[in-house]
């Protein structure tokens, strides 16, 4: 038989006191054990190579991202807004030019990405 590694305690009593003892660890440290932890969504590394990349086109963020085509065709758009926005470029819609215009089509953007309300 293969000893434990919990002293002789049941899972549930040695997870408590493993959490336990974590908690105080991250308390002393002033820091949360879950920050920096899990997978790196996958807009963020579009929004990474549109920044570095403002030109490239949704064939080039495929290729220099390893991303799934459909993946990096739902978060294009909203990448690209975001790096034009990062550098202070305004947000062109079909051939306007007026700011005012581009401001409606950020909160539209917003708006229809969060699911909350309709469209205006």
């Amino acid at each position: 038989m293969i000893p434990n590694k919990r002293n002789g305690q049941k899972q549930k009593d040695h997870l408590e006191e493993a959490r336990a003892i974590r908690d105080i660890r991250m308390k002393r440290q002033n820091r949360d054990w879950r920050d920096g932890n899990g997978r790196p969504s996958a807009e963020r590394k579009v929004e990474e190579f549109m920044r570095e990349n403002p030109e490239a086109k949704k064939c080039d963020v495929i290729r220099g991202t390893g991303l799934d085509k459909k993946t990096v065709y739902k978060h294009y758009e909203a990448a690209k807004e975001k790096a034009q926005a990062m550098r202070g470029e305004p947000v062109i819609i079909a051939g306007t030019d007026t700011g005012a215009e581009s401001i409606i089509l950020s909160s539209r953007i917003s708006v229809q990405r969060t699911g909350r309300m309709g469209r205006m």
